[in-house]
């Protein structure tokens, strides 16, 4: 996990704000897009846009990164 947050949401021990996790999510999964633009590894790219999803499935900004990467793929 990115800070220790549990999948229910924030917990008391976390440093990062609901502002900052979405960056940082949001950061993961444009570096596994980023990663099949230029080097065409599509099992690397997947598994890094897969994992920001996991860590936060409402991230909006992973599943459009998921979307762009799917568009991309075909």
């Amino acid at each position: 996990q990115v800070c220790g947050c549990n999948s229910q949401g924030m917990s008391e021990e976390c440093s990062l704000s609901r502002v900052e996790m979405v960056i940082v999510l949001g950061t993961l999964c444009m570096k596994g897009l980023l990663c099949f633009l230029l080097n065409k590894d599509k099992e690397t790219a997947e598994k890094e846009i897969k994992a920001g999803l996991r860590l936060d499935p409402k991230n909006g900004v992973c599943w459009q990164t998921l979307g762009l990467f799917y568009r991309h793929c075909k």
